[in-house]
């Protein structure tokens, strides 16, 4: 999707394409152009590295002038993302998810500069599952971005010691470094693949289908979640359900249609009422036909979403950081494994090389 919206852009750029209307060429330059992110995200984050390690600055300005101008721009955009999207999604996660891409699609995005014509198209698996945890292939590059901005806060005193008409430079860009490494440590715990057996993500809702058992019993329940591998159910009445058994979940859509799905129970947890982990019976292309329906037919299904709590940015923030302490430590103890063990690898194979050199 990057190399081919980049390529669209340079072969085909939307604003000189005849036959489009003018709102059509915004779209389409929108989604094509959308792709460039990368470089904002790229100078985010490594300048207040190159200034802090190396003086390099990327723009004159002091202390009172950055909060005149630079902060009161970015707290005026984290209010006005705020008041449109604030409702649908929770500010700086799109930070985090971007950055996270901006790392491997700038150089994708390079090379389709030096050449547009060639790009290459990789298809994402779906529906696989994980045995276990593991620390993704991808996580090198925020690995080394992490500790060079530890670092950077080494010289960040070197810097407040020795150039005092700078500190006010090196204030701002401590607490821009600062947030740069709480986005990177974030990024670390995503990078680590946590054990996922589900082949499908199982969706939250409230719907309230009727249980029918072999011997044609009806009960009530409420679906707790659903998705196209199985449901989790909790039986509003007293029932005797066992493993293994077999039932028919009848479901009413918001048209008043009936669907019938049948079920295999894979776990009975008891409490005051019976609550059932169930896996879908799928045999023929018509019963996946009426899963798929039922599961994901209707909009209605996402209208609890609405009912999450709205955070606000100081919020979000404070969700992102609590998070990210918690499951830091042991993500980062498994990558720094991972890459001790790798840079071992790589030494024992220059060793052997120049050996038998």
């Amino acid at each position: 999707m990057v190399t081919g919206n980049g390529s669209n852009f340079l072969l085909k750029n939307p604003l000189l394409r005849k036959g489009l209307k003018w709102y059509q060429k915004l779209g389409y330059l929108n989604s094509s152009f959308f792709w460039f992110f990368s470089f904002s995200r790229v100078v985010f984050l490594i300048a207040p590295l190159l200034y802090l390690m190396f003086g390099m600055r990327i723009y004159m300005a002091n202390i009172k002038e950055v909060f005149a101008y630079a902060f009161s721009h970015f707290l005026g955009s984290v209010i006005v993302s705020n008041y449109l999207y604030g409702k649908v999604r929770w500010n700086f996660f799109s930070e985090i998810y971007e950055l996270i891409q901006s790392i491997y699609t700038f150089p994708a995005i390079l090379k389709v500069f030096l050449n547009p014509r060639a790009p290459e198209f990789g298809v994402t698996p779906k529906g696989e599952n994980l045995a276990r945890d593991f620390v993704s292939p991808f996580y090198k590059p925020f690995f080394v971005l992490f500790h060079l901005n530890l670092l950077s806060y080494l010289f960040a005193i070197y810097r407040w010691m020795n150039y005092i008409d700078e500190r006010g430079t090196v204030i701002i860009t401590v607490y821009w470094n600062l947030l740069n490494t709480i986005f990177l440590m974030a990024a670390l715990v995503i990078i680590r693949e946590k054990r996922q057996l589900r082949q499908f993500y199982r969706i939250p809702v409230k719907d309230e289908p009727v249980i029918m058992d072999a011997q044609k019993r009806t009960y009530f329940a409420n679906v707790e979640d659903i998705s196209l591998g199985g449901v989790r159910l909790k039986l509003l009445e007293k029932s005797d359900f066992k493993e293994g058994e077999k039932i028919d979940i009848i479901f009413y859509t918001v048209m008043d249609e009936r669907e019938v799905l049948t079920a295999e129970i894979v776990k009975v947890r008891e409490e005051l009422f019976q609550h059932l982990h169930c896996k879908f019976v799928i045999n023929t292309q018509e019963e996946l036909s009426r899963l798929v329906k039922t599961v994901h037919g209707s909009s209605i299904r996402w209208e609890h979403f609405k009912e999450v709590d709205h955070k606000t940015p100081v919020g979000a923030l404070i969700y992102i950081l609590r998070k990210t302490l918690k499951y830091f430590p042991e993500s980062y103890k498994m990558e720094l494994r991972e890459f001790l063990n790798e840079l071992r690898g790589r030494i024992l194979s220059i060793r052997i090389t120049h050996r038998e050199g």
